[in-house]
């Protein structure tokens, strides 16, 4: 899609489970080649054209400080001209941008520069052959550099490049037999096919450009380096070149474990080889795909969200094998790199059920097999551990650490903020992913978890009342791990309204949800009658407690019955499960008090300004100006999809949440404090508005 008047902004551009990224858009030196990185590398990219002879234009992907690297060799030597090459930054108003989730179009002048990400589709890799391994997983990008050179009376040269920031490396060519390029070390390469192109290689960028002694062009002291070519007079140029990405050996510790690519390449080199033999047909069909996502029936601005989403999932996600040649699929959660985060699972579920059904299976079966506990439960205010059940971790680890089972990277005890345990909302998100999951048809695998899932409505039961007479389908009392303080929801860093999980009305319409779907499971899958029966009577009683709180203005408060007057929109969150899972024809035969009341809160704080912000924007909770893409977007899909609420103005102020000013230095966020991207910065989790179609 063309990108609107401010194309300045930065996106991941990235292999397939590699998590590896070129990060670029942002002006100056804001960018670059990064490996498990938790913000851009902060490097240079030199892309851009000859426009007359040794008067160069690139794309401002760098800091125009010309400084020659040379001068900490000969500091005592006076200045002197060293080349005859000299460049600026392209006109910003005459450069133009496109863009969807795998690739991305610059154009200006008579230059056209394309990037080729990976798209995040794909069968079984339990299931693939060698060959299908390494096209899904191969850890390269694809670029094309394109010049227009008709018109000119002489040859001009195009060029791609970076500088080195790898402390342990420095920069090396490569002259492999079909390769020319330069890399660092061996964990990232840049080549083009032999004979297309050459190497510059110096102190500065200019002096890259013009290197005239051939023999000169194997000097490795520079941190710059640039891929040259040339295009004759009178003709079209195009030069291909690959990225490459690579990482050998065991790189988590906790589960021992390598990336899978490393298994069906031999190296960088041959990662080259393979992204250069394949660009012409990869290219044609992502130019295709972006001509068709015009016709896509969305706003423009929805569809930029869309793909700037999808682009962040894609950067932050990685596909490993472990000793045994199991394979181990990780989500790293953005700027905080914890990985397989279940509050963020929950949230890709819709994503992965689209394109990679088996990634919500492995990371339900992971949670279930290490990262399950069975734990007590405590009134609030009490020493008492009463019975309580089987729940999940937060996380499984952080930085390519496996935490201990059992554990995460993140709960602590003795706190009722953030840091908290999340058992309630764990709990529910296992019991709602497995309920999505089974709509993928794998019933045999659910059939394998009746155990689990038992478990789970028990552990449900009790962290409402361990007495059955006393429930009323809200949770009512908190884990026995938080040791006198109080669990959270995934809305950690907001206030009260919905960083607390008893009682909160977000987690009670989520718990609602859960239940329903461990009856649909027990009716349909297993013949269950008496445990669908119990899960039924808890969703019964959820939503009576849920209608009987309605106030007068027809708000229902954030958290019930402990005087919190907040009002959130995430109360309707949970709708999305029956929306997904073909429950609502049940839904809305046998609550139609609980929807009624849901629809009347929305409109109510949506309309009143209680939940949106001067600005137009949403606003989750009334009290707190922490506000989340993901979940607004989630909340959309319920609100327009069942009540017809369209929001255009909040689209757009989404998409400058994202994208305009500082806030496009992190590529995708979640977090926004009032319009400004304060947390879960270069984060995956947007890909809930692929729910919007």
């Amino acid at each position: 899609m063309p990108v609107p008047s401010d194309p300045w902004f930065n996106a991941h551009h990235s292999p397939f489970g590699a998590f590896a990224s070129l990060t670029l858009g942002t002006p100056g030196s804001r960018g670059g080649l990064g490996l498990g990185l938790t913000k851009p590398a902060d490097c240079p990219i030199y892309v851009g054209y000859e426009v007359e002879p040794n008067r160069f234009e690139a794309l401002p992907f760098f800091d125009m400080d010309m400084r020659d690297e040379s001068e900490r060799y000969s500091s005592e030597q006076p200045g002197h001209e060293r080349t005859h090459a000299r460049l600026k930054h392209a006109d910003r108003a005459s450069i133009a941008r496109e863009l969807d989730s795998v690739l991305d179009v610059w154009t200006y002048g008579d230059f056209r520069f394309e990037i080729l990400s990976a798209s995040a589709q794909s069968q079984d890799p339990a299931l693939m052959s060698r060959s299908a391994k390494r096209e899904t997983f191969r850890p390269s990008l694809s670029l094309r550099l394109t010049l227009n050179n008709r018109e000119s009376a002489a040859p001009r040269r195009v060029f791609f490049g970076t500088s080195h920031h790898d402390p342990y490396s420095n920069f090396r060519r490569i002259d492999e037999p079909g390769l020319v390029g330069f890399g660092q070390g061996t964990i990232t390469g840049i080549a083009a096919r032999e004979g297309t192109m050459t190497v510059g290689m110096s102190f500065g960028l200019e002096r890259c450009l013009d290197i005239p002694i051939p023999e000169n062009q194997h000097f490795l002291l520079g941190p710059h380096a640039v891929l040259i070519g040339e295009v004759p007079a009178g003709e079209v140029g195009e030069f291909d070149i690959a990225i490459g990405f690579w990482q050998a050996g065991q790189i988590t510790t906790g589960i021992p474990a390598s990336y899978l690519y490393t298994t069906v390449f031999e190296g960088i080199d041959d990662v080259l080889h393979e992204a250069l033999s394949s660009a012409d047909k990869r290219l044609d069909a992502a130019r295709t795909t972006l001509a068709q996502r015009a016709e896509a029936p969305l706003s423009e601005t929805q569809k930029l969200l869309q793909d700037h989403a999808i682009r962040s999932y894609v950067g932050a996600s990685q596909m490993l094998v472990r000793p045994d040649h199991s394979l181990l699929w990780v989500m790293n959660e953005g700027e905080y790199r914890m990985m397989n985060t279940f509050d963020l699972a929950v949230d890709h579920l819709w994503f992965e059920m689209e394109n990679l059904p088996w990634a919500v299976r492995d990371t339900l079966q992971l949670f279930a097999d290490r990262y399950s506990y069975e734990d007590g439960v405590r009134a609030p205010g009490s020493d008492e551990i009463l019975p309580g059940g089987i729940s999940f971790t937060h996380d499984m680890g952080v930085g390519n650490q496996f935490s201990r089972p059992g554990y995460s990277s993140y709960e602590l005890a003795g706190l009722d903020d953030c840091f908290s345990y999340m058992t309630m909302e764990q709990l529910v998100n296992w019991v709602c992913c497995a309920g999505v999951y089974a709509q993928s048809g794998d019933l045999a695998w659910i059939r394998s978890h009746k155990s689990t899932l038992d478990k789970c409505l028990t552990s449900l039961e009790n962290r409402d009342h361990p007495d059955p007479a006393q429930r009323n389908g809200i949770m009512g009392f908190d884990a026995a791990r938080c040791q006198g303080g109080a669990e959270i929801t995934t809305y950690d860093s907001l206030d009260v309204s919905l960083g607390q999980s008893r009682n909160n009305v977000y987690l009670g319409v989520k718990s609602w949800a859960a239940y329903l779907l461990l009856e649909k499971l027990n009716t349909e899958v297993f013949g269950d009658d008496a445990s669908a029966e119990r899960a039924k009577t808890q969703a019964d009683r959820a939503a009576a407690t849920i209608v009987a709180s309605v106030r007068p203005d027809g708000t229902i408060p954030a958290v019930l019955f402990e005087g919190v007057e907040s009002v959130i929109i995430p109360l309707i969150e949970g709708l999305v499960f029956p929306m997904q899972t073909g429950l609502m024809p049940l839904v809305e035969a046998r609550y139609p008090d609980l929807l009624a009341a849901l629809k009347r809160h929305f409109d109510t704080v949506i309309h009143d300004g209680r939940c949106k912000f001067p600005s137009g924007g949403w606003k989750l909770s009334s009290t707190s100006i922490n506000s989340w893409c993901s979940k607004i977007f989630l909340c959309q899909h319920v609100a327009a999809k069942l009540w017809g609420h369209q929001d255009p103005q909040a689209d757009e102020i989404h998409w400058q949440w994202v994208s305009a000013g500082e806030n496009g230095y992190w590529a995708f966020s979640d977090q926004i404090l009032d319009g400004v991207a304060g947390g879960s910065r270069y984060y995956p989790r947007g890909v809930t508005n692929v729910l919007w179609g």
